[in-house]
């Protein structure tokens, strides 16, 4: 797995789908436990990712950082947000970070045996600023400015593009959401003289929220995969969740996740359970409301 991550970064000669792919996955214990249904729920910090439009229902200045080791093998995802609305508009800033140290550089001797030269390492990072909107009741749009920088041993490369993301609430316990990311498909451009086309996806998911937010059941779809998550609290503070993903051409088995949230006043803590074939990887998520 580290092998493809670094070969398909190292040779960005043509636009593929595995462009930036770090963000595939998405992020946020929360979301990833349901699933990464999300679209249509984006109601913390991270719907910086998930939704721009979620961030009006960041009532509460909120702060939330994440960190977790990607199957245990030395691929480092870490992530931190701020979001403020304040009364029809809101603000959002994130970071997104997936690394990979002390890879090994080899060269062959004249035996062509592989001999140890030294290490290097590979990066991948984001940063969203995001704005939201509320046009009317139940009804918000939000936009995503996203700056991309990725760096393999003494190469780089950049980029930027922008997401468009609506949330909608007829009801009160139902949410419909949209977000159109990667809207220019905009180039990684490489100071090798490489680029890398982004590629466009477009998110659409619904979700429900019942007897007292004490179920929630979301779904989604997108250009990859299909969705699906659900949330209950047995009691007002704890929060059991689980999801699946299932790849749209079928290639795969459906991947199931699992976490739990608990929430203590102006505090709350995330984890989610993400099984691989490689791998899980548990990720945990703290989240301040200020």
């Amino acid at each position: 797995m580290v092998c493809i991550y670094v070969i398909s970064v190292a040779k960005p000669a043509e636009a593929n789908e595995n462009t930036m792919a770090f963000l595939k996955r998405g992020i946020g214990a929360k979301a990833l436990s349901l699933g990464g249904a999300f679209v249509a729920v984006a109601d913390d910090a991270t719907s910086v990712y998930w939704n721009p439009a979620g961030l009006t229902q960041n009532k509460k200045f909120s702060i939330a950082a994440s960190y977790d080791d990607r199957f245990g093998i030395g691929v480092k995802d870490q992530y931190v947000s701020f979001g403020k609305s304040w009364k029809n508009i809101a603000f959002g800033i994130a970071f997104v970070r997936t690394s990979i140290d002390k890879i090994p550089r080899t060269k062959w001797d004249e035996y062509q045996r592989p001999l140890l030269e030294g290490y290097f390492e590979t990066s991948d990072n984001a940063l969203f600023l995001s704005t939201a909107l509320r046009i009317f009741k139940g009804i918000s749009v939000g936009v995503n400015g996203k700056y991309f920088y990725s760096q393999l041993d003494k190469n780089s490369g950049s980029g930027a593009d922008i997401d468009v993301g609506l949330l909608l609430q007829p009801v009160r316990y139902v949410r419909f959401g949209v977000n159109a990311q990667n809207l220019r498909e905009g180039k990684i451009a490489w100071d090798t003289g490489y680029e890398d086309a982004l590629s466009r996806n477009i998110k659409v998911g619904l979700s429900f929220s019942v007897f007292k937010e004490g179920l929630l059941v979301s779904s989604e779809i997108d250009k990859w995969k299909y969705r699906g998550g659900i949330e209950i609290s047995p009691v007002k503070l704890i929060k059991m969740r689980g999801g699946v993903s299932i790849d749209r051409n079928g290639n795969k088995k459906a991947d199931w996740t699992a976490g739990i949230g608990l929430a203590i006043w102006f505090l709350r803590l995330d984890f989610a359970h993400i099984p691989h074939d490689l791998g899980a990887t548990n990720q945990i998520m703290l989240t301040l409301f200020l």
